[in-house]
């Protein structure tokens, strides 16, 4: 009886190179990485100059540092690392100016709101107020800042608008999708034998910005 040959994913290059990808913002295929770089508009501008060129090309993915490893974090949030799959989705945010970024996000059910780090909220136009307050949540050993933002994405096709938590500590890495204002228009399936997640939009939605 032949053996199966293992599947390879872009998840698993990371892993056997932790060094080169992790903090950094990287562009992929379901089996490859092609491009990484500190800078998220560099990034994106792969993205749009080579989609054309790549059958299978992805979004954006911020890679955290220790990736892989089982993280706490505040407000019940932590990412599904417990296996050799990460579960991620791209997520289309639409800015205020019109334009659009794509986002792999880490889809976590087990996470009560949607969580996006210090960096990509600033690339993603994110600003804060000279006066304003910045909360504290409790985490693991520590008190995490946030500020409170509410943004539009796109997600199959479906425009809502969601809240989230922005963070304000630049070592907090993590970019997850959470289940406030999403899970209420979307049936949401993890498929850990396909590596799949699906998003099924339900019947019941009267909250859509569409």
């Amino acid at each position: 009886m032949a053996t199966e040959t293992k599947k390879e994913y872009w998840t698993d290059i990371i892993r056997q190179n932790p060094s080169i990808y992790e903090g950094k913002f990287i562009v992929h295929t379901d089996k490859d990485i092609l491009f990484a770089s500190e800078n998220m508009k560099e990034a994106e501008n792969f993205l749009k100059n080579n989609t054309a060129n790549y059958s299978n090309i992805s979004g954006l993915f911020l890679v955290p540092h220790n990736f892989g490893a089982i993280r706490l974090l505040m407000l019940k949030i932590k990412s599904l690392t417990t296996g050799e799959w990460t579960p991620t989705y791209k997520v289309k945010f639409i800015l205020d100016d019109g334009t659009e970024s794509n986002v792999d996000m880490i889809v976590d059910s087990g996470a009560d709101v949607t969580f996006i780090p210090k960096i990509v909220g600033e690339q993603l136009g994110l600003v804060r107020a000279p006066h304003e307050f910045v909360e504290e949540a409790k985490g693991v050993g520590s008190l995490v800042p946030y500020l409170l933002r509410q943004m539009t994405v796109e997600i199959e096709g479906k425009t809502i608008q969601i809240r989230l938590l922005w963070g304000q500590d630049e070592q907090i890495e993590d970019v997850l999708l959470g289940r406030l204002d999403v899970f209420d228009h979307f049936d949401v399936l993890f498929s850990q034998k396909k590596r799949e997640v699906i998003f099924m939009p339900n019947d019941d939605d009267n909250n859509s910005a569409t």
